[in-house]
Order: C-alpha cells, then structure tokens, then sequence
C-alpha cells in the first residue's frame, strides 16, 4: 500500500508541476488573510515546515497541491510526499483493517469457534 501511495505522491507531483491553475491559486493564497502565512516568499521560507507536518495526514493528491501552492521547493516536496506515504499508509491501513478486525472478524471468528 506504501509503494502505490508512493507512486501515487510522484505522479501527482510531477503532473501538477508547472500547471498555470496551481499558479493562481498561490497567488490568491498570498492575498488571503487565512492563507497568507504558509507563502513561504512573505514569510522567509520557515514556516513551510509547520505546513509540512500538517499536511502530512493528507492523501498523496492533496500534498502535491498543498506543497506546489506553497512553493516548497522541488526536492524537499519529493523527499517528504513519496517518502511520507509509507507512514501514512500505515498509520490508515492500521486504522481500517484494525477496526475492521475489531468490529468484524474478531467477532465472526469468535462466534464460529
């Protein structure tokens, strides 16, 4: 599930690089009041870190958009989005196949037995 979120993460970013929409959605982030303090161009570069951490619960799709509005520089971009799916695959297929063993199979096995 990692590897395919993985390449799921490359391809969004390699697709969404340079595209003229993503373009225009930073520049109306800059100019709003709820979005202007993740423009790393405003802010020196520092807080894409805080941004990082908090898109990392995010799909593969959203991180791609969320660090190409935020102009986080291409191979830190790659670096955290392909290499934070795998703990992010984790944490949600822990999360769904637990709670399916909790809810289901554990009791469907326990009522056979």
């Amino acid at each position: 599930m990692g590897a395919i979120m993985a390449i799921y993460a490359a391809a969004f970013l390699f697709l969404l690089d340079g595209e003229r929409v993503v373009d225009e959605m930073r520049d109306w982030s800059g100019k709003s009041s709820w979005t202007r303090w993740a423009a790393p161009k405003e802010t020196g570069g520092h807080r894409w870190v805080l941004l990082t951490a908090l898109v990392m619960i995010f799909g593969p799709f959203w991180r791609a958009v969320t660090f190409h509005i935020a102009a986080i520089p291409r191979m830190p971009a790659y670096f955290l989005s392909v290499g934070g799916s795998f703990p992010h695959s984790l944490l949600w297929t822990g999360l769904v196949v637990g709670g399916l063993y909790e809810t289901a199979i554990r009791p469907a096995f326990e009522s056979v037995v």
